[in-house]
């Protein structure tokens, strides 16, 4: 296919169909009348290129490279030149070519836009993004509201400077910015050709090929790291990239987009008199004498709530239950929450094992595996059947049977898709739907205090979930995992509505199992007593540490990896790998280093809250049914914004939460929804 597309020689559209060279293969032809099919916005932008006077000696390339024959960008070279939600030709709708000879061309200049009118820039979509366009004129602001809004504020603000200050540094050594190159991306997504991850404005784009790079990856060259990466990316002509090759690009109409949005954060900020961060500091009074006002969605002062390592809320209904969990959200501790099952509209019928027996079966690409390997399962040597599955899922482990399990179920598809009731139950019982509630469309009233919703019905949106966890048993098994160690960039809510015992084991059998596994990982005390009060409902051991302690595990892995004989170090990240499970010996040697560990047991009907960036693993007692959402709480945006960085440097993750993107969409609303209200009759606490 590089071959192909090598061959291809520049010409001009008229005669294209008539010269193909005797060469090229019948893949290239068809590459070459490849169907590209263009939004109503971007016709209209190509109209605009075409009747400017300003470039009435050029006109707009509007397909990519290999339909004309033209030298190809990155993606025609590489035979990925079909438009979708990636942005397909590098080329196409962004470079220039010139009328009398269409082999010389430029890429377009934000000079060459920002003379056209402002009804112009929003018929062709690049006046903003299409969030900024419609999300505004759905409904009326209230009080309530303007709460919401200073919240996210009081919490993300600081976290959204660090976005700002990136851009900036973007422009500091750069050509000067009308000179930069404009690329239109309405209902696109924009990402980086290092990380894959997503570019919110400033990047780089190389002259040649038009690889697109992020500010991150781009400072990681110039350094020279990261050579791996930077090595496979190499331009069209076999050369390596380095950092003279490339150019200021935007997606914008002006670069102080962001530092302008800061600045009415600043503004909203002294008007409404809002605290920094998520912590509470009692003060909710309406006073106008009062400063550093909190407008957390509960009053929960640090001398109404106690702080403990792990939070257990044995009743979501009870008056305290909103004020506790908030508190430890904002301190990045786990919550625990007991009887969510017996919530009145809880189906228990939905979450049967027959339940998932026939959700499953609608899965013809199932892939079943082995926690032993976290490889594709085989029994007798061919792939584990979904019958054998629930056969093992059931009985009480053979020695020679693998640890089977179902993870991220369904790939490839969304959950509501493939169990609508059991989507819609699970968010008519899930504690908390102010942050937990996952909106699937345009919907600004509920789950408010979720930002993940705020990317929701929008090109590029991630898929926020449930998705099924279904694990045998790994009672006997302490070196094996359900999940290994690792962490995730959001939130995330774990309900476990199914636990499953063998069959043929008796009540004193299992409760013997069960303690004996307990003495392994030293859980003793109250933890212990609720845990056997009912040894049929033990489901999964959980081992959470605090975000800040990332980079302490990830030392202590390495040395233990060392103490235990390891002679090289593991490529990659120590957590991010996902490879390692964190067993009791460990558990006693981190406690050693001064990384705490929460050990706990998730029983049938409880749901598990995980703080964003907090690296943590699983391990099931017993079989056990486990669905699990992400949410983006704005107490977490600090650590989900260093994580997400982390990330980049990994190169080896999708950025599915669009940070950067979604912090910006939440400012946004944040301010138009402060300046409609007024202070004085803005709540700084929910009502009870």
């Amino acid at each position: 296919m590089l071959t192909d597309a090598k061959r291809m020689r520049p010409c001009s559209p008229e005669n294209a169909a008539d010269i193909i060279e005797p060469g090229c293969t019948a893949e290239t032809v068809e590459r070459s009348q490849v169907d590209y099919c263009e939004s109503e916005e971007l016709k209209f932008y190509q109209q605009l290129i075409r009747s400017s006077p300003q470039l009435k000696e050029w006109r707009l390339q509007t397909g990519p490279c290999a339909k004309f024959f033209y030298e190809p960008c990155i993606a025609c070279w590489r035979g990925n030149e079909k438009r979708n939600d990636y942005g397909g030709c590098r080329f196409a709708n962004r470079m220039l070519r010139r009328v009398s000879d269409p082999r010389r061309s430029r890429r377009i200049k934000l000079r060459d836009v920002l003379h056209f009118k402002r009804e112009e820039y929003v018929k062709a979509g690049i006046d903003d993004d299409e969030y900024a366009r419609t999300a505004f004129n759905k409904r009326g602001r209230s009080s309530h509201d303007a709460q919401i809004a200073a919240y996210i504020i009081q919490c993300a603000k600081s976290a959204f400077r660090a976005v700002v200050d990136r851009e900036e540094r973007m422009l500091s050594n750069a050509c000067p910015e009308d000179e930069a190159y404009f690329s239109h991306s309405y209902k696109t997504r924009q990402i980086c050709d290092v990380c894959n991850f997503s570019v919110l404005n400033a990047h780089l784009c190389c002259v040649h090929c038009g690889t697109e790079v992020c500010p991150h990856c781009f400072d990681e060259l110039k350094a020279g790291v990261a050579r791996f990466a930077w090595k496979n990316l190499r331009c069209r002509s076999g050369t390596r990239h380095d950092e003279s090759m490339f150019h200021l690009a935007t997606f914008r109409l002006s670069f102080g987009t962001f530092k302008s949005l800061l600045d009415e954060v600043e503004n909203q900020c002294k008007r409404y008199a809002i605290k920094k961060g998520a912590v509470c500091n009692g003060n909710h009074g309406r006073r106008r004498f009062q400063t550093e006002k909190c407008y957390c969605p509960r009053r929960s002062d640090e001398d109404e709530v106690t702080i403990e390592p792990i939070c257990i809320i044995k009743d979501q209904m009870a008056d305290d239950s909103y004020a506790r969990f908030k508190a430890h959200l904002a301190v990045h501790h786990p919550v625990l929450v007991e009887n969510v099952a017996r919530h009145p509209k809880y189906r228990s019928e939905l979450w049967s094992r027959e339940a998932f027996a026939t959700i499953l079966a609608r899965d013809k690409h199932l892939k079943i595996l082995d926690s032993s390997s976290f490889g594709r399962a085989f029994v007798d040597g061919k792939r584990c059947t979904l019958e054998q599955f629930w056969q093992v899922f059931e009985s009480r482990h053979d020695c020679n049977e693998p640890y089977l399990k179902v993870k991220d179920f369904p790939e490839g598809m969304r959950f509501v898709d493939v169990a609508p009731e059991q989507f819609r139950n699970l968010f008519e019982v899930l504690p908390f739907l102010e942050y937990t509630r996952a909106a699937l469309k345009k919907n600004c009233s509920k789950g408010r205090l979720n930002l993940l919703n705020l990317m929701s019905g929008y090109a590029g949106a991630p898929d926020p979930g449930p998705k099924a966890y279904i694990c045998c048993g790994l009672c006997n098994a302490p070196h094996l995992s359900s999940t290994p160690l690792h962490l995730d960039v959001s939130n995330a809510a774990n309900f476990l509505p199914l636990v499953q015992t063998p069959r043929l084991m008796s009540h004193d059998e299992i409760a013997k199992a069960l303690k004996k596994r307990l003495d392994i990982e030293a859980i003793e005390g109250s933890e212990r007593e609720r845990v056997m009060r009912k040894p049929e409902k033990a489901g999964a051991i959980w081992k959470i540490f605090h975000p800040d302690d990332n980079g302490k595990i990830r030392d202590a892995i390495v040395e233990w990896k060392r103490i235990q004989g390891s002679k090289r170090r593991e490529p990659g990240d120590a957590i991010h790998n996902q490879n390692v499970v964190v067993t009791p010996e460990m558990v006693q040697f981190f406690a050693q280093k001064g990384i705490r560990c929460r050990v706990f047991v998730q029983c049938e009907g409880e749901a598990v809250f995980v703080p964003s960036g907090a690296a943590h693993q699983v391990q099931n007692i017993h079989s056990c049914i486990k669905v699990a959402e992400d949410f983006v709480a704005a107490e977490g945006l600090d650590h989900i914004w260093r994580v997400n960085e982390e990330l980049r440097s990994y190169k080896g993750k999708d950025d599915l939460l669009q940070v950067d993107t979604m912090m910006y969409r939440a400012m946004r609303w944040c301010v138009e929804t402060l300046s409609c209200c007024e202070p004085g009759v803005t709540a700084s606490s929910l009502e009870q």
